[in-house]
């Protein structure tokens, strides 16, 4: 009889209720809340890409806008006017006007060709946009 002996034992256990949390006072809150000395005595964070002017304007981003897309090309009718003045607005002013600008509209009516030369608009002005 070489047949090995294999048991299973399957049960629970009852769990117990978790302790209630002491009760604190705003004395305890209040002594908690004060930093470590070694903390308070940090330096704050130095930023290095602040400091050099040359390295800011040296910064260059690839984008995957269409250089093609300017407002020069762009085909104005009925349908996208007030669409172009928005855009307009948006390319001159950034953040301000129209923030955030949203198109809505059918298919081929110059959605993604407005966006494209706000951003390349935006770019012309300032290249590190």
């Amino acid at each position: 009889n070489d047949i090995p002996n294999l048991r299973f034992e399957v049960g629970s256990r009852p769990v117990s209720a978790p302790k209630p949390a002491p009760t604190r006072t705003p004395a305890d809150v209040a002594a908690e809340s004060s930093a470590p000395a070694q903390l308070q005595a940090r330096k704050p964070v130095h930023k290095t890409w602040d400091d050099d002017p040359q390295a800011i304007a040296a910064i260059n981003h690839r984008s995957n806008m269409n250089p093609k897309h300017k407002f020069d090309n762009f085909v104005e009718g009925k349908s996208n006017q007030l669409g172009l003045a928005a855009a307009r607005q948006v390319s001159d002013n950034p953040g301000a006007a129209y923030n955030p600008l949203f198109l809505y509209g059918g298919t081929g009516l110059g959605k993604t060709h407005l966006l494209h030369a706000v951003g390349n608009a935006i770019v012309d002005n300032n290249p590190n946009a």
